[in-house]
């Protein structure tokens, strides 16, 4: 007769020496496994316990390895990042400032013809950026503006007074002075400023969009 150990619940028994190494029913489990002296299966536990030592050895190496390179990486990353920031942050300062640059070349200094105010929003630039299309912020009425007719007008042109604009609209009843339209009615110098014609009630009536394009620079 031997001593052997159940491998599955660690049971202690007796068996016939022929028995040995045979699969056989445990009888405190009785569950069927090859049943090894218990000096074997100790030795077997701790063969186990070595590998699972050295795995985590491993395991807790390869950790340190992965934490050690990403102290070293992170001035690097953060260089990275904070030069990025630079270079976006100077490139938003240059955008604003030729956004700046553009709107005192091109922004129009004149009133709007058609209701006579003076705030302008900027629409578009053309493709060769030497003029830019506004829009009045009120009558949403559009003006395409060049670099030198910007320069041009702000220096020699002045708005419409407001008390000029009643007068002008009380005597033509609201109406092109045309055709009798009343819808996009501009306010229109019979003389153009560029031919020296004044911001007075009688060098202005009303016209619509159309008949004041027809007329374009000419007098009347």
């Amino acid at each position: 007769m031997m001593t052997v150990l159940c491998p599955s619940c660690g049971a202690e028994f007796e068996i016939p020496d022929s028995m040995f190494g045979a699969v056989e029913t445990c009888p405190e489990c009785h569950q069927e496994a090859t049943l090894v002296k218990p000096d074997e299966a100790w030795e077997r536990d701790q063969l186990a316990r070595q590998r699972a030592e050295k795995e985590q050895a491993k395991c807790e190496a390869r950790l340190e390895t992965m934490r050690r390179e990403q102290r070293q990486n992170r001035p690097r990353e953060h260089a990275k990042m904070e030069a990025k920031r630079q270079a976006e942050l100077k490139k938003a300062q240059r955008a604003e400032r030729e956004s700046r640059a553009f709107r005192d070349r091109y922004y129009p200094s004149w009133a709007c013809p058609r209701c006579g105010e003076t705030l302008w929003q900027l629409k578009s630039v053309s493709p060769t950026g030497v003029s830019a299309t506004w829009v009045c912020k009120y009558c949403e009425r559009t003006e395409i503006v060049r670099a030198d007719m910007a320069a041009t007008n702000s220096a020699g042109r002045e708005p419409i007074p407001r008390d000029v604009q009643n007068v002008v609209w009380q005597r033509d009843q609201g109406k092109c002075v045309r055709c009798g339209s009343n819808e996009k009615l501009e306010y229109d110098h019979i003389i153009p400023v560029c031919k020296r014609g004044s911001n007075t009630a009688r060098n202005i009536q009303l016209l619509c969009e159309s008949c004041n394009r027809s007329k374009g620079g000419n007098w009347g």
